[in-house]
């Protein structure tokens, strides 16, 4: 599970989705439920990625059905990550602000940070996509901030950066929008 992250992070995603499904038919097989709506909100991400739309979308719903199905609270705000982030790649505005703002009321509630940020990553996508800079700011600089909190310094674990960044620079703010790129080129060198 771990290498078919890296994977997807890394965007091999034809290895990615390789091993997501390797690892659904094993877990299928073996009847063990609990990693089913992980690995499929994973893979509605990779999707998107991809620009999968029907697959990306499939991967979504199945992650809902797991979730509900096993009943394990933390998956819900994931199922509803991977709801509102397809919805939102595909110009479901509505339905992906709907989504995202239960997800994110999910694991506020919880103190699920990750779920938290997905959710906010969703919200700021959107906001950005409809052409409202602020609006996006608030929800992005959030996530951004929970990120470093958590103390994840890998710019591909959760793809925010790059959105913040086109909303500060939308708002005329391009010294924070720089000053908040360095800290990941600075990672980048390292490697």
């Amino acid at each position: 599970l771990v290498l078919a992250q890296l994977l997807k992070y890394t965007d091999r995603l034809d290895e990615a989705r390789e091993k997501f499904n390797v690892l659904l038919r094993d877990a299928s097989a073996r009847g063990v439920e609990s990693p089913i709506p992980d690995m499929h909100y994973h893979l509605a991400e990779l999707e998107c990625r991809a620009g999968n739309w029907d697959a990306a979308m499939e991967h979504a719903r199945e992650s809902m059905a797991a979730a509900q199905q096993i009943r394990m609270g933390f998956f819900y705000p994931m199922a509803h990550y991977a709801m509102g982030l397809v919805e939102a790649h595909i110009g479901l505005s509505e339905g992906a602000r709907l989504e995202a703002n239960e997800g994110l009321r999910l694991a506020e509630a919880a103190g699920e940070v990750l779920g938290m940020i997905l959710n906010l990553s969703v919200l700021g996508f959107l906001e950005l996509s409809l052409g409202r800079p602020a609006e996006a700011d608030a929800y992005l600089s959030r996530a951004i901030e929970l990120g470093q909190a958590m103390g994840v310094r890998e710019p591909a674990y959760f793809r925010v950066v790059p959105d913040e960044v086109e909303a500060l620079v939308a708002l005329g703010r391009v010294d924070e929008a720089e000053a908040l790129l360095a800290p990941f080129e600075d990672a980048g060198r390292s490697l």
